[in-house]
This record gives structure tokens, C-alpha cells and sequence, in this order.
């Protein structure tokens, strides 16, 4: 699991070491997470802590289903795409962050990406490192791969959707 430090208790004068053991584990074949299909809202924010063990060649749907992704990571973890299949925003957006920030394998990363129906941001580690044209996906249904390919293969942790745009700050 993921290792934090808290403040510790009020008073208690120290930091206190925080594991966290329990995450959803995938393994890069058929594995995923199936939800009820939903529409994202114009403004939105996707957020969650990825650990990849690899990163297949044909990339990593991470959340969405079929032509409707908010996810989807190239193999060289150089880019994100957001996409739209159909409706006034269909086409893809590329979230290029580049080598230097490239989501890697084998240790926890924290992504957030925040839409408000025209701009979108990425967020990782907290730190903004690319934004272009919002999308709002439709029919989204699951997450950690799609039906039949591009699964994650390593952890997830603390998946969340939001139906507004945080803050940098939230």
C-alpha cells in the first residue's frame, strides 16, 4: 500500500507514519472495475492514486469505456487523452506532460484531472503539467481497462469523481 506521514494527534509532538494496505490490484489481463454508466457533468474532476507494475504498448484505458475515456495513458506515460465519441465535444485531447513528468512504473502516483466544459488541467503529485480543450465523456462504466484490452496492470487506490472542478488547493 501507499506510505504517508500525518501530523499525529493534536499535542502528540511528532509525525505518525500512515500505510495504507488496501487498494484495488490489477492484472494487466481482463481485470477491471464495472459501474453503473454515468455522464460526466460539464465540470468535473477525476482523481485517483495509480502504482503501475507496466505499461502494456497499446497504452492503459484507465477510467471510462470504449470511445468515452477521461483516461487513457500512451505507453510511454508521456500523455493523457481525454475523449468525447460523441456529442458537440467529439475528438481527443492530448495532455502531453513529457519525459521529465512521465508517469512511470513502480511507485504511487497521485492524479487529478480537473474539467469546466472548456478548459481541462492534469494534475500529478498536486503539480499542474498540462491542460487543453475540456471533453465530457458519456456512458462511462468502469474503470482499470476497457472490455476487451488496455487493462492496468499494477493498483489503484482512492478513485474518485467529483461533479465540479476543484480547486489546485482541494
Amino acid at each position: 500500500g501507499r506510505s504517508a506521514t500525518s501530523s499525529g494527534a493534536p499535542g502528540g509532538g511528532g509525525a505518525v507514519p500512515w500505510t495504507n494496505t488496501k487498494s484495488c490490484h490489477f492484472d494487466g489481463v481482463d481485470d477491471h472495475i464495472a459501474v453503473t454508466a454515468f455522464n460526466f457533468a460539464t465540470a468535473k474532476t477525476v482523481s485517483y492514486w495509480i502504482k503501475l507494475d507496466s505499461i502494456p504498448s497499446g497504452g492503459v484505458y484507465i477510467f471510462g469505456k470504449g470511445t468515452s475515456y477521461y483516461t487513457y495513458l500512451t505507453a510511454n506515460g508521456q500523455t493523457v487523452y481525454i475523449y468525447a465519441g460523441t456529442g458537440p465535444l467529439t475528438g481527443a485531447t492530448p495532455l502531453s506532460i513529457g519525459a521529465t513528468h512521465a508517469i512511470t512504473t513502480g511507485s504511487w502516483i497521485h492524479i487529478a484531472i480537473v474539467g469546466d466544459g472548456s478548459t481541462v488541467k492534469l494534475y500529478k503529485d498536486g503539480v499542474e503539467r498540462a491542460s487543453g480543450l475540456d471533453r465530457t465523456p458519456q456512458g462511462v462504466n468502469r474503470f482499470g481497462g476497457d472490455d476487451t484490452a488496455r487493462f492496468v496492470n499494477g493498483k489503484m487506490d482512492e478513485v474518485a469523481y467529483f461533479d465540479s472542478a476543484l480547486s489546485a488547493a482541494q
